[in-house]
């Protein structure tokens, strides 16, 4: 994950300047981790949208492209599933900087969909079939947020604030409920903190804030199906690894060919720990 310095300053801008406050500063001075992969979210700080960037509260003005670009591949995709694909690659996007902030004491207090803005590039990824174009938002933050929440109800409340449009325009536009939108964006945040958490050890503190986040009643990011499990190999039980079960579906199952993901909230807990076991042995068994 990269955390990249301040844009400078325009000449003359330092009343604009004073508006990149502490939050962006505190972001900045984070230690970077560059991408692994061009797959991967790129983040930035600025006082301005860099070009061809959207501020996430005007999403409206290139739903139709982005849509279309999150679905690359899937002509059968209906609008529901346009519309679980792209808030399942907005969220993690938007809130891959507050990860590193959260688990570094730093819970968001103020997310203004204007002080996020993104940029759609695309990845080209061999498939079996043909050669897919892959969307990948890269995401900039700009002035107005702050930090400071006093706890993970507080931030919660923030990370809601920020969604609250994206997913009132998507609901409305591709006929997605707005619980199921939730759930998604509860998804993103809940796997972004494991991931910061396993890089700083600290999977235990990770996985309690997001479920003190995504447990909370009455907050619309709550998902009571959300759970973490920690699955070990029988014959190895010193290889063991968190996972994050989900607490809503990306609506994969409803493409021809498709099927429940690992962790989709719809697919029983044996068939998923099976699969979980399968790629521990994968990625982690050594002869």
């Amino acid at each position: 994950m990269q955390h990249p310095r301040p844009a400078p300053m325009p000449p003359g801008d330092s009343a604009r300047g004073a508006e990149l406050d502490a939050a962006l500063r505190t972001f900045a001075a984070l230690p970077a981790n560059p991408p692994e992969t061009a797959f991967e979210t790129r983040q930035g700080v600025a006082l301005v949208p860099p070009p061809g960037a959207i501020r996430l509260c005007d999403l409206a003005t290139c739903l139709p492209a982005w849509g279309a670009a999150a679905t690359d591949g899937t002509p059968e995709a209906d609008d529901k599933l346009r519309a679980a694909y792209l808030i399942g690659r907005l969220a993690p996007a938007a809130l891959r900087p507050f990860a590193a902030l959260m688990l570094a004491g730093h819970l968001p207090a103020h997310l203004p969909a204007e002080a996020l803005a993104l940029t759609l590039r695309t990845e080209p990824w061999q498939g079996a079939d043909r050669l897919y174009q892959i969307a990948i938002f890269d995401v900039t933050l700009l002035p107005g947020i702050r930090l400071g929440a006093p706890d993970g109800a507080a931030a919660g409340d923030a990370i809601a604030g920020l969604f609250a449009p994206v997913v009132t325009l998507l609901s409305r536009a591709w006929r997605l409920g707005p619980a199921a939108l939730w759930r998604l964006v509860g998804d993103a945040l809940s796997q972004l903190l494991l991931e910061e958490g396993r890089r700083r050890d600290e999977v235990e503190r990770a996985s309690a804030l997001a479920l003190e986040i995504l447990h909370r009643e009455g907050s619309p990011l709550h998902a009571p199906q959300l759970r973490f499990t920690d699955v070990s190999l029988p014959e190895r039980p010193d290889i063991s690894e968190r996972f994050r079960v989900r607490g809503g579906c990306c609506r994969y199952y409803t493409v021809p060919g498709g099927s429940y993901c690992t962790s989709c909230v719809l697919r029983d807990d044996e068939s998923r720990e099976d699969r979980l076991r399968a790629h521990l042995r994968a990625t982690r068994l050594t002869a």
